[in-house]
């Protein structure tokens, strides 16, 4: 018969889990809102350099890989310090049944690991699709100024305008999405070196998924709440027809991905 370790109250971890996501969220927001802005303001500066005579044109000096790079050196450190975060809750967490088990203390292999997410993180072409998007809402206000017969400056000024009052939102879906994938992340990367060493225990450590279930909820996510597999990463969710190893996974589809706020529950068993 096997029996809880570490029984969990959903309600209560949702709750400390939202607060905590809300602070790491809010603390991500800032520099996602500024990368966005700086970004206009480079786009302002390349229209009234270059004078294009077509968002066409525009295009041809609108370099989305390197934004992406710019991007993502403006968030990466934040995010480093939230999968962190994750990470340390989880190890924290384990069962200290098994003799030599060391202080609540973020071991370096730990640390090497999360640095490895973020090599695979900074791989995803969804970066260069994000810049693209903001290159090409450029280009058809270009298209929509030449129309209006805007001098270079005022089209300029125009382009910075629109992107800039896009700012807010998209800001807010990037540190949404992003939050979720880094504390997942960590929490996933503490949940694997648990694994190995519980490696040869009569201890059975599961994962399972806790949707935060409200109007804002899809109904993928609502369906896969309590789904429960083994901890380590190579399980995973079904979520939508989708294989996701946590909640934010950025090898998952982006309508399961963009703006889940949803968790993992840590369960061990023996």
């Amino acid at each position: 018969m096997s029996r809880k370790l570490k029984p969990a109250s959903e309600s209560e971890f949702a709750t400390r889990w939202l607060e905590l996501h809300d602070k790491c969220e809010r603390a991500l927001l800032p520099p996602t809102m500024i990368a966005f802005h700086a970004q206009a303001e480079r786009i302002e500066a390349t229209i009234k350099r270059i004078k294009p005579a077509s968002g066409a044109e525009f295009l041809l000096y609108y370099d989305a890989d390197a934004e992406a790079k710019w991007f993502r050196k403006h968030l990466f450190q934040v995010l480093d310090l939230i999968a962190q975060g994750g990470a340390t809750a989880a190890w924290q967490a384990r069962p200290k049944h098994k003799k030599g088990l060391g202080p609540f203390k973020l071991p370096r292999f730990i640390r090497r690991a999360i640095k490895k997410f973020f090599g695979e993180l900074r791989d995803k072409n969804y970066w260069q699709k994000l810049q693209q998007a903001s290159g090409n809402r450029a280009a058809q206000v270009i298209e929509q100024s030449l129309d209006k017969r805007l001098s270079f400056p005022n089209m300029a000024k125009e382009v910075r305008k629109v992107l800039s009052g896009a700012v807010p939102g998209r800001a807010m879906a990037v540190a949404r999405t992003e939050t979720t994938g880094a504390m997942n992340a960590g929490q996933q990367v503490s949940l694997d070196a648990i694994d190995a060493e519980l490696s040869g225990s009569n201890i059975l450590m599961l994962k399972q998924w806790l949707s935060i279930i409200d109007k804002k909820t899809r109904e993928d996510h609502i369906e896969a709440n309590e789904q429960k597999i083994p901890a380590n990463s190579v399980n995973k969710f079904i979520v939508g027809g989708a294989e996701l190893r946590y909640p934010g996974d950025p090898d998952a589809p982006p309508e399961q991905r963009i703006n889940c706020r949803c968790a993992m529950i840590t369960i061990f068993e023996e």
